[in-house]
């Protein structure tokens, strides 16, 4: 981990890495990273073809806001998960976005990246950790 990172562990849990992350004590634990080149070949972060169960305001919402070249990501129930109680629920299949929290932040690692003149997807980094 590097300066910046361990700094905000430090100043974010009260942590003393010379004694607490070496006993195992505090509630941080399984520290881990994708590298922006991770993000983007998973292919999450781009328009894929998707298939659920939606209210069909919504539905139409998505149609219109993607045809005018706005982001929509339609909430949805996976098909996979079977027929939901919900009435008012139609099944659809259409393109779109899964997690535009997840596209924005890979196009915020791109500017971070244009910013700060790093050449390389694999240079550049988004650090993850879990608490309790």
């Amino acid at each position: 981990m590097d300066q910046l990172i361990k700094r905000r562990y430090e100043d974010d849990y009260d942590i003393d890495f010379n004694n607490d992350f070496n006993k195992g004590s505090g509630d941080f634990h399984h520290a881990s990273h994708y590298t922006l080149k991770e993000l983007k070949d998973s292919g999450y972060g781009d328009i894929m073809p998707l298939q659920g169960w939606v209210h069909p305001e919504d539905y139409v919402r998505h149609e219109e806001w993607m045809a005018d070249g706005k982001r929509y990501a339609l909430p949805f129930i996976d098909v996979r998960r079977g027929k939901p109680d919900n009435e008012e629920l139609i099944l659809k299949e259409w393109n779109g976005y899964l997690n535009l929290t997840f596209t924005n932040l890979i196009e915020e690692l791109e500017q971070m990246k244009k910013e700060h003149l790093i050449r390389s997807d694999e240079e550049i980094r988004i650090i993850f950790w879990f608490d309790n």
